[in-house]
Protein backbone atom coordinates (compact mmCIF):
# COMPACT_ATOMS: atom_id res chain seq x y z
CA UNK A 1 0.00 0.00 0.00
CA UNK A 2 1.33 3.23 -1.29
CA UNK A 3 1.89 6.43 1.67
CA UNK A 4 0.24 9.48 -0.34
CA UNK A 5 3.09 12.33 -0.78
CA UNK A 6 0.29 15.15 1.09
CA UNK A 7 -3.07 14.74 2.73
CA UNK A 8 -4.24 17.62 0.43
CA UNK A 9 -6.20 16.99 -3.05
CA UNK A 10 -4.22 19.60 -4.83
CA UNK A 11 -1.43 22.41 -4.78
CA UNK A 12 -4.74 25.07 -4.57
CA UNK A 13 -6.03 23.21 -1.15
CA UNK A 14 -2.59 23.22 0.11
CA UNK A 15 -1.95 27.05 -0.31
CA UNK A 16 -5.66 27.57 0.63
CA UNK A 17 -5.02 26.07 3.97
CA UNK A 18 -2.02 27.83 4.23
CA UNK A 19 -3.54 31.21 3.89
CA UNK A 20 -6.16 30.49 6.52
CA UNK A 21 -4.07 29.81 8.94
CA UNK A 22 -1.37 32.58 8.04
CA UNK A 23 -4.60 35.07 8.89
CA UNK A 24 -6.66 32.89 11.15
CA UNK A 25 -3.84 30.43 13.16
CA UNK A 26 -2.87 32.78 15.62
CA UNK A 27 -6.49 33.26 17.26
CA UNK A 28 -8.41 29.65 16.28
CA UNK A 29 -7.64 26.28 15.13
CA UNK A 30 -8.31 25.10 11.43
CA UNK A 31 -8.58 21.86 10.34
CA UNK A 32 -8.52 20.26 6.65
CA UNK A 33 -10.70 17.74 5.85
CA UNK A 34 -12.34 17.40 8.90
CA UNK A 35 -15.21 14.58 9.10
CA UNK A 36 -18.69 16.32 8.75
CA UNK A 37 -20.65 14.55 10.93
CA UNK A 38 -18.01 15.37 13.77
CA UNK A 39 -18.70 19.17 12.87
CA UNK A 40 -22.70 18.83 12.60
CA UNK A 41 -24.99 16.29 14.41
CA UNK A 42 -27.25 15.47 11.19
CA UNK A 43 -29.25 13.63 12.95
CA UNK A 44 -31.24 16.49 15.07
CA UNK A 45 -33.79 18.32 14.17
CA UNK A 46 -33.00 21.15 10.99
CA UNK A 47 -34.57 23.85 10.08
CA UNK A 48 -34.97 24.90 5.91
CA UNK A 49 -34.76 28.54 4.53
CA UNK A 50 -38.44 29.00 5.29
CA UNK A 51 -37.93 28.04 8.83
CA UNK A 52 -39.60 24.63 8.59
CA UNK A 53 -38.52 21.86 10.30
CA UNK A 54 -37.25 18.83 8.32
CA UNK A 55 -34.60 15.59 9.03
CA UNK A 56 -32.32 13.84 6.74
CA UNK A 57 -33.47 10.74 4.93
CA UNK A 58 -31.54 7.56 5.74
CA UNK A 59 -29.77 7.87 2.44
CA UNK A 60 -29.09 11.11 2.86
CA UNK A 61 -27.21 10.23 6.06
CA UNK A 62 -25.21 7.41 4.84
CA UNK A 63 -23.50 10.34 2.20
CA UNK A 64 -22.77 12.25 5.13
CA UNK A 65 -20.90 9.84 6.46
CA UNK A 66 -18.87 9.55 3.87
CA UNK A 67 -18.48 12.95 3.75
CA UNK A 68 -15.73 15.98 4.86
CA UNK A 69 -15.62 19.45 5.14
CA UNK A 70 -12.32 21.09 3.32
CA UNK A 71 -11.62 23.65 5.98
CA UNK A 72 -13.57 24.24 9.25
CA UNK A 73 -12.42 26.96 11.30
CA UNK A 74 -12.67 26.21 15.51
CA UNK A 75 -12.59 28.23 18.17
CA UNK A 76 -8.98 27.58 20.91
CA UNK A 77 -11.30 25.14 22.58
CA UNK A 78 -12.09 23.55 18.86
CA UNK A 79 -16.35 24.30 18.59
CA UNK A 80 -16.34 24.87 15.21
CA UNK A 81 -17.02 28.37 13.97
CA UNK A 82 -17.30 28.51 9.97
CA UNK A 83 -16.73 25.49 7.63
CA UNK A 84 -15.48 25.97 4.17
CA UNK A 85 -16.08 23.63 0.72
CA UNK A 86 -13.67 24.70 -1.80
CA UNK A 87 -14.73 23.86 -5.45
CA UNK A 88 -11.28 23.84 -7.03
CA UNK A 89 -13.02 21.59 -9.69
CA UNK A 90 -15.65 23.73 -11.08
CA UNK A 91 -15.02 26.93 -9.31
CA UNK A 92 -18.45 27.74 -8.23
CA UNK A 93 -19.92 29.53 -4.61
CA UNK A 94 -22.81 29.02 -3.05
CA UNK A 95 -26.13 31.31 -2.71
CA UNK A 96 -27.93 30.13 0.33
CA UNK A 97 -27.99 26.53 0.49
CA UNK A 98 -27.70 25.89 -3.18
CA UNK A 99 -24.63 25.59 -5.10
CA UNK A 100 -23.99 27.35 -8.67
CA UNK A 101 -20.44 26.27 -10.48
CA UNK A 102 -18.98 29.30 -12.30
CA UNK A 103 -20.70 30.39 -15.50
CA UNK A 104 -19.71 28.65 -18.31
CA UNK A 105 -19.08 25.65 -16.19
CA UNK A 106 -21.17 22.61 -16.66
CA UNK A 107 -23.19 21.57 -13.98
CA UNK A 108 -21.86 17.93 -12.82
CA UNK A 109 -25.24 16.83 -11.25
CA UNK A 110 -23.90 14.26 -8.51
CA UNK A 111 -21.25 17.08 -7.44
CA UNK A 112 -24.41 19.42 -7.26
CA UNK A 113 -26.55 17.14 -5.24
CA UNK A 114 -23.97 16.48 -2.55
CA UNK A 115 -23.17 19.85 -2.08
CA UNK A 116 -26.56 20.80 -2.43
CA UNK A 117 -26.58 18.26 0.69
CA UNK A 118 -24.13 19.78 2.75
CA UNK A 119 -25.63 23.28 2.73
CA UNK A 120 -28.82 22.27 3.42
CA UNK A 121 -27.87 20.52 6.28
CA UNK A 122 -25.47 22.94 7.48
CA UNK A 123 -27.20 25.76 7.47
CA UNK A 124 -30.51 23.64 8.68
CA UNK A 125 -28.54 23.41 11.23
CA UNK A 126 -27.31 26.93 11.71
CA UNK A 127 -23.69 26.49 11.03
CA UNK A 128 -22.03 28.92 8.62
CA UNK A 129 -20.92 26.96 5.53
CA UNK A 130 -19.50 28.30 2.79
CA UNK A 131 -19.15 27.01 -0.83
CA UNK A 132 -16.20 28.54 -2.33
CA UNK A 133 -13.74 28.76 -5.51
CA UNK A 134 -10.47 30.11 -6.70
CA UNK A 135 -11.82 33.65 -6.69
CA UNK A 136 -12.52 33.74 -3.26
CA UNK A 137 -9.09 32.35 -2.33
CA UNK A 138 -6.92 35.09 -4.04
CA UNK A 139 -5.30 37.93 -2.79
CA UNK A 140 -7.29 40.97 -3.18
CA UNK A 141 -4.52 43.15 -4.62
CA UNK A 142 -0.66 43.23 -5.00
CA UNK A 143 -0.33 44.76 -1.44
CA UNK A 144 -3.37 43.05 0.07
CA UNK A 145 -2.58 39.22 1.14
CA UNK A 146 -6.92 39.55 2.57
CA UNK A 147 -9.15 37.27 0.48
CA UNK A 148 -13.09 37.05 0.65
CA UNK A 149 -12.65 33.69 2.82
CA UNK A 150 -11.34 36.11 5.64
CA UNK A 151 -13.41 38.57 5.10
CA UNK A 152 -16.49 35.90 5.08
CA UNK A 153 -14.97 34.43 8.12
CA UNK A 154 -14.59 37.49 9.76
CA UNK A 155 -18.37 38.73 9.05
CA UNK A 156 -19.31 35.65 10.80
CA UNK A 157 -17.61 36.25 13.71
CA UNK A 158 -18.26 39.91 14.04
CA UNK A 159 -22.09 39.18 13.30
CA UNK A 160 -22.26 35.89 16.42
CA UNK A 161 -19.81 38.47 18.46
CA UNK A 162 -22.77 41.60 17.95
CA UNK A 163 -25.70 39.22 18.33
CA UNK A 164 -24.14 38.20 22.19
CA UNK A 165 -23.64 41.85 23.09
CA UNK A 166 -27.03 42.79 22.02
CA UNK A 167 -28.58 40.33 24.12
CA UNK A 168 -26.56 40.89 26.76
CA UNK A 169 -27.18 44.91 26.64
CA UNK A 170 -27.37 46.73 30.11
CA UNK A 171 -27.47 50.43 30.69
CA UNK A 172 -23.97 50.26 32.61
CA UNK A 173 -22.53 49.53 29.44
CA UNK A 174 -23.46 53.02 28.23
CA UNK A 175 -22.46 54.50 31.50
CA UNK A 176 -25.56 54.69 33.29
CA UNK A 177 -27.32 53.28 36.10
CA UNK A 178 -30.07 51.26 36.17
CA UNK A 179 -31.94 54.12 37.93
CA UNK A 180 -31.16 56.93 35.37
CA UNK A 181 -31.91 54.59 32.18
CA UNK A 182 -35.69 54.01 33.91
CA UNK A 183 -36.63 57.56 34.16
CA UNK A 184 -35.55 58.18 30.57
CA UNK A 185 -38.74 58.90 28.19
CA UNK A 186 -38.85 56.05 25.70
CA UNK A 187 -37.49 58.08 22.96
CA UNK A 188 -34.29 58.78 25.07
CA UNK A 189 -33.98 55.33 25.70
CA UNK A 190 -34.23 54.42 22.06
CA UNK A 191 -31.69 56.94 21.31
CA UNK A 192 -28.92 55.54 24.06
CA UNK A 193 -29.83 52.21 22.53
CA UNK A 194 -29.15 53.13 19.37
CA UNK A 195 -25.80 55.11 19.74
CA UNK A 196 -24.30 52.08 21.81
CA UNK A 197 -25.71 49.27 19.08
CA UNK A 198 -23.67 51.81 16.58
CA UNK A 199 -20.46 51.69 18.22
CA UNK A 200 -21.46 47.91 19.18
CA UNK A 201 -21.13 46.92 15.43
CA UNK A 202 -18.08 49.48 14.53
CA UNK A 203 -16.32 47.75 17.82
CA UNK A 204 -17.26 44.30 16.57
CA UNK A 205 -16.33 44.81 12.58
CA UNK A 206 -13.07 46.41 13.35
CA UNK A 207 -12.04 43.53 15.84
CA UNK A 208 -12.95 40.62 14.01
CA UNK A 209 -13.11 41.36 10.29
CA UNK A 210 -9.36 42.01 9.20
CA UNK A 211 -10.69 43.54 6.13
CA UNK A 212 -12.34 46.31 7.87
CA UNK A 213 -9.21 46.58 9.85
CA UNK A 214 -7.48 46.83 7.10
CA UNK A 215 -9.72 49.35 5.51
CA UNK A 216 -8.56 51.46 8.35
CA UNK A 217 -5.19 51.22 7.78
CA UNK A 218 -4.55 52.25 4.56
CA UNK A 219 -7.27 54.79 4.97
CA UNK A 220 -4.52 56.56 7.37
CA UNK A 221 -1.38 55.46 5.16
CA UNK A 222 -2.64 57.01 1.97
CA UNK A 223 -4.39 59.92 3.64
CA UNK A 224 -7.85 59.56 2.42
CA UNK A 225 -10.29 61.86 3.07
CA UNK A 226 -13.56 60.95 1.02
CA UNK A 227 -15.40 58.19 -0.59
CA UNK A 228 -18.67 57.64 -2.21
CA UNK A 229 -20.34 54.15 -2.78
CA UNK A 230 -22.62 53.50 -5.61
CA UNK A 231 -24.37 50.56 -6.83
CA UNK A 232 -24.22 49.72 -10.44
CA UNK A 233 -26.65 46.79 -11.99
CA UNK A 234 -24.19 45.37 -15.26
CA UNK A 235 -25.99 43.80 -17.93
CA UNK A 236 -25.87 40.62 -17.89
CA UNK A 237 -25.32 39.90 -14.08
CA UNK A 238 -28.27 38.13 -11.92
CA UNK A 239 -28.96 40.79 -8.78
CA UNK A 240 -30.70 37.94 -7.50
CA UNK A 241 -27.46 36.14 -6.63
CA UNK A 242 -24.71 38.95 -6.47
CA UNK A 243 -24.17 42.31 -5.12
CA UNK A 244 -22.11 44.55 -7.40
CA UNK A 245 -20.74 47.64 -5.73
CA UNK A 246 -18.22 50.39 -6.44
CA UNK A 247 -16.30 52.31 -4.30
CA UNK A 248 -14.50 55.42 -5.21
CA UNK A 249 -11.75 57.20 -2.63
CA UNK A 250 -10.19 60.22 -2.80
CA UNK A 251 -7.22 61.57 -0.11
CA UNK A 252 -5.96 64.91 1.10
CA UNK A 253 -3.09 65.85 -1.68
CA UNK A 254 -5.49 65.15 -5.11
CA UNK A 255 -4.88 61.55 -5.61
CA UNK A 256 -8.05 59.08 -6.83
CA UNK A 257 -9.33 55.96 -7.86
CA UNK A 258 -12.46 53.41 -8.02
CA UNK A 259 -12.78 49.58 -7.77
CA UNK A 260 -15.68 47.41 -8.91
CA UNK A 261 -16.50 44.50 -6.88
CA UNK A 262 -19.27 41.93 -7.70
CA UNK A 263 -19.73 39.11 -4.95
CA UNK A 264 -22.54 36.67 -4.39
CA UNK A 265 -25.02 37.00 -1.66
CA UNK A 266 -23.77 33.89 0.15
CA UNK A 267 -27.04 34.06 2.48
CA UNK A 268 -25.43 31.73 5.17
CA UNK A 269 -26.07 31.71 9.03
CA UNK A 270 -24.29 34.50 10.70
CA UNK A 271 -23.71 35.99 7.43
CA UNK A 272 -27.17 36.91 5.78
CA UNK A 273 -26.53 39.77 4.21
CA UNK A 274 -23.11 40.64 2.42
CA UNK A 275 -23.33 44.20 1.66
CA UNK A 276 -21.69 45.35 3.89
CA UNK A 277 -18.41 43.47 3.09
CA UNK A 278 -18.86 44.22 -0.49
CA UNK A 279 -18.57 47.69 0.32
CA UNK A 280 -15.74 47.29 2.57
CA UNK A 281 -13.51 45.32 0.12
CA UNK A 282 -14.48 47.84 -2.53
CA UNK A 283 -13.07 50.54 -0.67
CA UNK A 284 -9.94 48.34 0.21
CA UNK A 285 -9.36 47.61 -4.09
CA UNK A 286 -9.97 51.77 -4.16
CA UNK A 287 -7.28 51.90 -1.29
CA UNK A 288 -4.76 49.49 -2.84
CA UNK A 289 -5.06 51.52 -6.31
CA UNK A 290 -4.25 54.98 -4.70
CA UNK A 291 -1.29 53.46 -2.55
CA UNK A 292 0.08 51.77 -5.48
CA UNK A 293 -0.35 55.33 -7.54
CA UNK A 294 1.16 57.15 -4.79
CA UNK A 295 4.06 54.40 -4.41
CA UNK A 296 4.54 55.03 -8.22
CA UNK A 297 4.78 58.72 -8.23
CA UNK A 298 7.30 58.39 -4.85
CA UNK A 299 9.83 56.72 -7.64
Amino acid sequence: MAIRKSVFGSIDERQNFAKLMRTWGGTHNVYHNLPFLNVIAARDDLRDERGQLFRVTEAEYDLLKKASIDYTVCTKQDAPVVGIEFDGLDDGVNVGAAYFPREGRPVRQGRKYMLDLKLKVAHGAGFPFFVLGSQQFSGLADSVRLTIADGLIGEVLANQERERRFREFSPDQCGMSQEDFDVLSDSDRTSVIENWALEVEVMCDYEHNPIHRQVAQLSREVGATGESISFPRPAGIDMERFTVVQAAVRTRDGASAEAVLQLPEFRTPSCGITIGLAIEVAKLLALAKVQAIKRRSAR
